[in-house]
């Protein structure tokens, strides 16, 4: 595990290969691939959601969520 991201809402774990997403409401982890040329550039907690930015697209997870939705 490289980096840890949490809230109330969830917690968002930072791995070389990929985000691992929990929250208690969603009763389990959603998981997302990283390519090997993204690197992760930010992340922030907004209104109860974690925002993941990387060099191709940001990504972002929480409890409102049903897993992780995506933008490029």
């Amino acid at each position: 595990m490289n980096r840890f991201h949490s809230n109330d809402y969830g917690a968002v774990f930072i791995t070389n290969e990929r985000l691992v997403g929990f929250t208690p409401l969603l009763g389990g982890f959603a998981s997302k691939p990283i390519d090997v040329h993204e690197q992760i550039v930010g992340a922030e907690n907004d209104n109860g959601l974690i925002l993941i930015s990387t060099t191709k697209r940001t990504m972002v997870f929480g409890s409102r969520l049903s897993g992780w939705e995506e933008f490029e």
